[in-house]
């Protein structure tokens, strides 16, 4: 009985309580050309004046390319903060970095140069993230997942199993593939 209750099962029920629960949906910003955004607005007296509004930065424009696993790591400082709020949660940074990461397999498993590139990021995680266990070990399990799917990357993943800490290894066994 005890197999069945580990970190992988406690993170899945956590990301699927994360889903079910959000307080607020993600607002989606609405792309505006630089005309657009520049047009004046409608008086709404005679002595108001016409507004002037700026371009809108292109980076401030939700893009539609992924953004790096680099990007959506949480910070040690907000994992602290979650940690320190409710040491007996899964801190809310750690659960959207997981969807975050399944979102990003999603589009990995489309193809085989796909999820090489798909690999490499998730090396580059669960060797630089040194101390940080439960995400080094989220980039870890995404990358034997790429594995499974794709043998011929399986050299590649037996290395960055054999080069990432035991700690690491230990816990992503723990986790439901």
């Amino acid at each position: 009985m005890r197999k069945l209750i580990g970190p992988g099962i406690i993170l899945a029920v956590g990301v699927a309580y994360f889903i079910l629960h959000r307080s607020e949906p993600v607002p989606e910003a609405v792309p505006v050309s630089a005309e657009e955004a520049v047009k004046p607005q409608a008086k709404s007296s005679p002595a108001a004046e016409p507004v002037k509004s700026a371009a809108v930065p292109e980076r401030a424009v939700k893009s539609n390319e992924p953004k790096s696993v680099r990007e959506i790591t949480p910070s040690r400082e907000e994992m602290a903060r979650q940690v320190e709020a409710d040491p007996h949660v899964t801190p809310e940074a750690l659960l959207k970095f997981s969807v975050s990461l399944s979102e990003k397999q999603e589009q990995a498993l489309k193809s085989e140069e796909t999820a090489k590139s798909f690999l490499s990021e998730m090396e580059s995680c669960a060797l630089e993230q040194k101390g940080r266990y439960s995400i080094q070990a989220l980039c870890l399990l995404n990358a034997k997942r790429m594995e499974k799917v794709y043998p011929s990357l399986s050299g590649d993943y037996r290395r960055l199993e054999q080069l990432t800490d035991p700690k690491v290894v230990t816990i992503m066994k723990g986790m439901a593939l």
